[in-house]
Parts: C-alpha cells; sequence; structure tokens
C-alpha cells in the first residue's frame, strides 16, 4: 500500500548495524580524529621527526595522536553524530569507563598521550590500532595495542600486509621487521614489500598470508638472544610451509631507521645468509659452548630440524657440513636422523590406529545418542532440545545433522508419529544400525545423560591424542577447543543427580 519493501530495508539496516561493521566504522572514525589530532602536538610530531618519518610517510600510514582524557567527550561527542553509541567504542577498545561518585560512568581513552598507529586487515580496513609513550618522563608500558575481538587478532594480522600485498607479489618476496617503526622505516626507504608483527611470534596464520603470494621471505633481526630464537622458530615454521628463508643480521643496537639515516641499510639488506645456514651455524656455535646435557638437547633439535628436508642433495650437504662443525661422524648423524625417521613413522601409525578407534567409538555413541533422544523426544521435548544445541556443533559430521534435521521436520508435520516408523522411512547408509536399536532397546532419559558424558570423553580422548602430537604454533587454537570441551562436559543441565 505505501511502496515499503519492509524485509529488504530491515535487512539493509541489520548489516549496517552489526557487531562487525560498527566495530570497523568506530576505526576509522577514530583512525581519522587522531590522525588529525596529530597535528597539533609539535612534540609528538618531533618525536616521529626524530624517529626519521617523513611527513608523506605519516600521512601514508595514517599515524595519529591520541590525546588526554580531557578530551573524550569531544570524541564521543563526534562519533554519537555519526550514529556511535559509547558501547560501540567500548567494546573496539578506544575508551572504557570507570564508576565515581554515585555510580556515575566516567569515560577514558585506552590510548591517552600516545602516538597511534591504525592497524589494517588484510583487505585493508582499520580493525585495530597500536600506539607508543614518547616523552622520556612517561614510564607507563611502551606499547599498547587494541585488545583482542572477532575483528582484530594480532595473531592473524601482519602490520603493513595491505600496503604491501602488490609489492611481495610483484618481488616474489617479504621483508619480516619488528613493529611499526621499523616497517615505516623500510617503506620508507624503497623496500615497500615489508611486514610485521605486532608484539606477538609469527603464526601459522601469518605464514599461510604470506605463502599465498611469496615463496622467500628475509628476515631482519637485531642480533640478540632472543631475537635469535625468534628466527630460528620462524625459519622452522617458513621450512614447513616450503618457504625458503634468508636472513639479516644487523649490528648490535641498529634497527632499520637507525641504518637508513646513514645510508647503511642497502648494504646490510645485500649482505644476506641463507635461513638454513644461519640455522646451522647458530646451533653448532652454541653447541660446542655448552653442557652435554644442553648439547644432548642442542643435537635433538638438529635432527629435528633435518627431518623436515625433503632435498636429498640439501640434506647430504647439510649433515656432512654439521658433521664437521661438531666434530661428530657424519654415520651417526645420518643413524640418528633415520631413527627418528622410524620413530616419527611408527608414531604416524599409532596416532592413526588411536584415531580410527576414536572414530569407531563415536559413531557408535553418536548413533545410539541420536536414537535415544528420538526415541524420548515427544516427553522430554524441551531438555533434548538443550541438550542437542550442545553435541550438534560445528564438529558433528554432516550426515548426523542431516539425520535430526530430518526427524524434526517428521516430527512437526506428523502428530501422531510413531519414532520406530521415522526409522523404517530413512534413507541414509547407516539406516540398519539405528533400526537394531529399535528392535534391542529401550532408552530412559537416564541412558541419555549416559550417552552424552561418553561422547564428551571420546572428544576429549581425540583431542588430547593429537595435543601431544602437535605443533606447537596450532597448541592455542586447540587448548580453547579443549577447554569448551571441558565446559561443555560440564553443563548444568546433565549434572547427575
Amino acid at each position: 500500500k505505501y511502496n515499503i519493501n519492509a524485509p529488504a530495508e530491515m535487512t539493509k539496516w541489520i548489516a549496517q548495524n552489526n557487531d562487525e561493521n560498527k566495530h570497523y566504522k568506530v576505526c576509522d572514525l577514530f583512525k581519522t580524529w587522531a590522525h588529525r589530532n596529530l597535528s597539533y602536538n609539535v612534540e609528538a610530531k618531533k618525536y616521529l621527526e626524530d624517529r626519521g618519518i617523513s611527513s608523506d610517510f605519516i600521512n601514508k600510514f595514517e599515524i595519529g595522536y591520541c590525546p588526554k582524557n580531557d578530551k573524550v567527550e569531544k570524541f564521543t561527542s563526534t562519533a554519537i553524530k555519526n550514529g556511535i553509541l559509547h558501547s560501540d567504542i567500548v567494546r573496539a577498545g578506544i575508551i572504557y569507563s570507570q564508576k565515581y561518585s554515585f555510580q556515575k560512568l566516567k569515560y577514558q581513552f585506552s590510548f591517552e598521550d600516545r602516538i597511534i598507529f591504525p592497524i589494517e586487515n588484510h583487505t585493508g580496513i582499520c580493525s585495530g590500532f597500536g600506539s607508543r609513550v614518547f616523552k622520556k618522563s612517561d614510564n607507563r608500558a611502551k606499547y599498547v595495542n587494541s585488545p583482542s575481538c572477532k575483528e582484530f587478532t594480532k595473531g592473524n594480522i601482519l602490520y603493513g600486509f595491505s600496503k604491501s600485498r602488490s609489492a611481495i607479489q610483484q618481488s616474489k618476496k617479504a621483508f619480516i621487521v619488528e613493529g611499526y617503526f621499523d616497517t615505516i622505516s623500510m617503506h620508507q626507504n624503497g623496500y615497500v614489500n615489508t611486514v610485521a608483527t605486532m608484539g606477538t611470534s609469527f603464526t601459522e596464520a601469518h605464514i599461510s598470508s604470506l605463502s599465498k603470494i611469496t615463496d622467500e621471505v628475509v628476515i631482519i633481526y637485531d642480533g640478540d638472544e632472543s631475537g635469535r630464537s625468534a628466527v630460528i622458530k620462524l625459519i622452522k615454521l617458513c621450512w614447513q610451509n616450503i618457504i625458503n628463508t634468508k636472513i639479516v643480521n644487523l649490528p648490535a643496537g641498529e634497527d632499520p631507521a637507525s641504518l637508513a639515516k646513514d645510508n647503511r641499510l642497502s648494504k646490510s639488506i645485500i649482505e644476506t645468509i641463507d635461513g638454513l645456514e644461519f640455522f646451522i651455524d647458530k646451533t653448532t656455535t652454541e653447541f660446542k659452548n655448552s653442557s652435554m646435557k644442553k648439547k644432548e638437547e642442542i643435537l635433538c633439535e638438529i635432527i629435528d630440524f633435518l627431518k623436515n628436508i625433503n632435498d636429498e642433495k640439501k640434506l647430504s650437504v647439510f649433515i656432512s657440513e654439521i658433521s664437521n662443525k661438531l666434530s661428530i661422524s657424519h654415520i651417526f648423524l645420518q643413524r640418528l636422523l633415520d631413527k627418528s625417521k622410524i620413530s616419527q613413522i611408527k608414531e604416524n601409525e599409532t596416532i592413526t590406529k588411536s584415531n580410527k578407534q576414536i572414530k569407531n567409538k563415536y559413531e557408535e555413541l553418536i548413533i545410539a545418542f541420536i536414537y535415544c533422544c528420538i526415541s524420548l523426544y515427544k516427553e522430554n521435548k524441551a531438555e533434548i532440545d538443550k541438550i542437542i544445541q550442545v553435541i550438534m556443533n560445528k564438529n558433528t559430521p554432516e550426515k548426523y545433522k542431516n539425520i535430526w534435521d530430518e526427524f524434526i521436520k517428521y516430527f512437526s508435520t506428523n502428530k501422531n508419529y510413531e519414532y520406530q516408523h521415522f526409522f523404517a522411512i530413512m534413507k541414509h547408509d547407516i539406516k540398519e544400525k539405528f533400526l537394531y536399536y529399535t528392535l534391542t532397546n529401550k532408552f530412559s532419559i537416564k541412558h541419555l545423560k549416559i550417552f552424552y558424558r561418553e561422547l564428551q570423553k571420546v572428544k576429549l580422548k581425540e583431542l588430547l591424542n593429537s595435543f601431544e602430537y602437535s605443533n606447537p604454533s596450532q597448541n592455542l587454537e586447540k587448548h580453547r577447543t579443549l577447554s569448551k570441551i571441558i565446559r561443555d562436559y560440564s553443563y548444568k543441565n546433565f549434572d547427575e543427580e
């Protein structure tokens, strides 16, 4: 009547106002606001100038300044005019609230009196911020980043990636440095194919992003002990993902910015070391100056590293080189390597066998569980719906989800249904297994709780089975999954009386 397409309008409104879009809108507004504020702060601009960052690159990377807390209201009022609520700004981590007299809320900046580095996700959208103190008298933490959330996770984002992608693809090479200033200095000196992590180690997600556009990385590091360990971990991660590595070992106390000032940066970058040679040189040097126990650990590390080399010629050269540097028999090293490979094969076979047993146990339990739910559904609908929400998750095979969906459809369209009839008309390849329970079992709600707990035990065993042998960089996600399963296992609706 009024020519209004309500569903389409509603869809558009929801799309524009979901949490993800609001987060990006808040970040974009704060980025622009902070960048404008930098022009008013002489001290912050002088600090950036002293660090060698030109005004052109301040603008390119949209570096900003967050003023003191007396300007919070000025920013929030600007945000409100743009349709952004206080809660949206808090969620984005730009401000936080504190209660004071009469339980009123007082808002403060998370990045008060700091230089601001907008951080873009890999599609070029600002999703978070890094910040740094710049006054000598400021004793607060040097760097503060936006809190992790769905839209911003440091372990998934490389600083400068969106600005470097094209150059990395063209050059087939990516430079990896430490932090914001090193990245900007490299870009300013013509090395536009440069990225950095943000106070975290390199992750599988970082390497995955790079491996899609290049097969070589050049790691620039400062040469101290912590830097050496980080580089060796990164070399291993790159090697596992079939990415060649080269190393630029900077002089002590130097970084790309300081070298660029004296025109020494290009010379240092030319003098690269092959990643594998770097690994061998550092580990063998450490080996010679270590205790017997430490030597055993280093030797295990070397063997573990050699296992990942599939090129027989390279492997032979490296074994020979390591043998000479460690003054250890070439034959002995080869035997250790062969023994380690055989042990790995046996370990993989054990894991495969164990996983197969777990899979069979899971299928047996899930079939009994679904049968139990269906047979008791009419009398226990509310409780079973809660159980199903926990069990039927993203890790559940599709065929079992489909069976449940088909049953709900059957239940809702057949008021006088019989669950035995539903199993009789099933078309799935596991129909016979369900029919077996129809003939041999009668279940109660107590059985349902038992099946639930047994299913969770099987999932726990599967996770723990893989956790012990997994790549360390993958353990964080597995730990989160394990925590969720434990929470689900303790789900209050299934506690035994």
